[in-house]
């Protein structure tokens, strides 16, 4: 694949009924219209298969496709019109309808797939329908698909169930019918689980058979430390007559160690068991592979890994096989690598090697200068990159790859708000959101570094002086209870923010860099005959500190003239 900007030549394989082959695909994108040509040989036939698709997107709404294909030596020509229409979240449709023209028979024959994606809140339903005629490409064979799917949350689980109707029919020699219900859901936040009810019905030139199937998957994974492990148990019944029983069962568990930056070890174990008829005639085989992986330097990585296989029935057999990879970067664009091992199975043993050499090509193309893209970076306070970063830009998002980078392409003019959908516990430079002008024929480029926050908080009481204080030598004073309405200004000398005491006395300023902040207490906000400790206070902030400061508001004291009688 060559890309650069918007344009895009690649080399791919066009969807065509029955027909396989690879071929050159000319591609060319521009903001409004996509158009696709190429060629794919049919492997099986031994003919050439032509292609052509253009989609165009007319508003924000709607976007559509055409496309045709053509053959040197078949009699059929396929034609397809594929419509999206995404108004908001209940008008959501998807719609395709296929032609096919035989030349031969001067006949036409469409199929449909039309399907319903509507969500509420957190509920997500998706309804397809699909139908297909005998005559469609010459199959003489009926298809009809019905699929529905439902996920919602449910007691702080999320629940999906599925519902599934397929039928094919070939004359009246062969007809199929498959009912399929299903439903997963979450056990907790490690533990999830899948159930599926499946029956098939087959009707064979008057020869009927009837298979019904049970299918319950568990999955289950858990950290400890670094060690990091994945597990999983799959149970399969299935009947094809009231005398003919089958139980499948399936167990996997892996593993994965980091040993040291450069040093990952892997595991894995499986065990499958078959039993006929629920009798004690087994089939079972156990399968293990053990895998250290290296990286020795930038340019030089090595693997070594050895598995095991063992099969158990009337009779044991067992294979077992020794590899070693290394892999050496040559340039920027050339890879080699070399693999060799031994493998030994019963009584014979046997020597394998290999070779590879990649290069990656890169042509850079002349870039489009009527589409505006916003580019970007993300790193913390270590200048790492932040990687999995979910970035908005009005109503687009962008998700932040391996290296921090960004990218919304084919932009309008006209004013933006960049923002980031996380970003409560992080202090971001420049500070977002952030509102963007972008223009044509510009490649604008922004850097974000976000550092993790700090906060500042505390509460705010009144204190009034206990019954005959002026007895004391050290009046005392108790807790009156809290004081609402007090504002508190916090600066570093460029930023200033201020908080009110609420009606528990509390304030807090969070998302606060690391510094040295002050802190002011509005005097003229005091009731009458109070006061308090201090009227501004130097707070010296770190990194990720969550700083805590109480404010004392007191009653002064009056002036008590004691007479001895």
């Amino acid at each position: 694949m060559l890309s650069y900007g918007d344009t895009n030549l690649s080399f791919v394989s066009p969807k065509i009924p029955s027909l396989s082959g690879r071929g050159p695909v000319f591609a060319l994108y521009s903001r409004y219209i996509n158009l696709n040509a190429g060629t794919v040989q049919d492997l099986d036939r031994f003919t050439n298969h032509y292609a052509f698709a253009s989609s165009f997107k007319a508003w924000k709404y709607t976007a559509h496709k055409v496309s045709h294909v053509f053959s040197d030596l078949d009699d059929n020509n396929y034609t397809a019109l594929e419509n999206q229409i995404r108004i908001n979240n209940i008008i959501n449709f998807e719609t395709e309808i296929a032609n096919n023209h035989n030349q031969k028979n001067k006949t036409n024959s469409y199929a449909y797939d039309i399907s319903w994606q509507p969500n509420y809140k957190s509920i997500y339903f998706k309804s397809r329908y699909y139908y297909k005629p005998n005559d469609f490409a010459s199959s003489n064979m009926r298809s009809t698909q019905f699929n529905n799917a439902l996920r919602f949350p449910a007691f702080t689980r999320i629940i999906s169930l599925y519902f599934d109707h397929d039928t094919d029919k070939l004359s009246n020699k062969y007809q199929k019918e498959e009912i399929r219900l299903a439903g997963e859901t979450n056990i907790n936040k490690n533990l999830r689980t899948q159930l599926e009810l499946k029956q098939i019905d087959t009707d064979y030139e008057n020869s009927k058979k009837e298979e019904k199937l049970i299918n319950n998957n568990w999955y289950y994974d858990f950290d400890l430390g670094k060690l990091k492990t994945y597990h999983s148990a799959s149970f399969r019944i299935s009947q094809t007559d009231k005398d003919s029983k089958r139980l499948s069962q399936s167990y996997r568990s892996s593993l994965i160690y980091p040993i040291t930056a450069n040093q990952q070890f892997k595991s894995s174990f499986t065990l499958n068991n078959q039993n006929n008829s629920f009798s004690n005639r087994n089939v079972k085989s156990l399968n293990s592979n053990l895998t250290l992986t290296s990286t020795v330097s930038s340019k030089v990585n090595s693997s070594l890994s050895y598995s095991n296989n063992l099969f158990l029935h009337k009779q044991t057999n067992m294979t077992h096989s020794i590899s070693s990879n290394i892999g050496y970067i040559y340039a920027e664009n050339w890879f080699f690598s070399f693999r060799t091992g031994i493998s030994q199975r019963q009584k014979h043993s046997y020597w394998f090697t290999g070779l590879g050499l990649n290069y990656q090509l890169s042509l850079p193309l002349q870039e489009r200068k009527d589409i505006t893209n916003l580019k970007g970076r993300i790193i913390d306070q270590n200048n790492a990159a932040v990687e999995k970063k979910i970035i908005k830009l009005n109503q687009n998002l962008a998700i932040s790859n391996q290296e921090g980078e960004f990218i919304f392409p084919a932009l309008s003019n006209g004013i933006y708000t960049l923002d980031i959908v996380d970003k409560e516990n992080y202090v971001l430079d420049p500070p977002l959101p952030r509102r963007l002008l972008i223009k044509t024929d510009s490649l604008q480029y922004i850097n974000i570094k976000q550092t993790s926050a700090s906060s500042i908080y505390g509460s705010v009481r009144t204190f009034k002086p206990v019954a005959n204080w002026f007895l004391q030598d050290e009046p005392q004073f108790y807790d009156a209870g809290a004081y609402a309405g007090l504002t508190i200004t916090l600066t570093d000398g460029n930023t200033t923010y201020s908080s009110t005491s609420d009606i528990r006395g509390n304030f807090s300023f969070k998302r606060l860099s690391s510094g040295t902040w002050t802190l002011t207490i509005d005097q003229n906000a005091l009731p009458k005959n109070f006061q308090t400790e201090w009227s501004e206070q130097t707070i010296e902030l770190g990194e990720s500190q969550d700083y805590q400061i109480n404010i004392k508001i007191s009653e002064k004291l009056k002036n008590v003239i004691i007479k001895k009688i």
